[in-house]
């Protein structure tokens, strides 16, 4: 059995996938530690919370963004 994730772990992910995504960071997204330890009880996956803030939220992604602007 695997060790469980704890919460600054889990919110460093969050942060990482809100950064390649959406080049901001969770500051910047609003996303506080009380909203993201709810998340974080639920047993949520950190990548699955950013994508359902993002949808929420109308985020555009980098690579909406790169192909836009017809980045490679």
């Amino acid at each position: 059995m695997s060790k469980p994730q704890s919460f600054d772990s889990w919110r460093e992910e969050a942060e990482a996938h809100l950064m390649s995504q959406y080049c901001i960071n969770l500051n910047d997204a609003g996303l506080d530690d009380d909203r993201l330890r709810q998340e974080f009880a639920e047993s949520r996956d950190p990548a699955d919370v950013i994508y359902d803030f993002a949808r929420k939220f109308d985020l555009t992604s980098l690579n909406e963004v790169k192909v836009c602007h017809g980045y490679p």
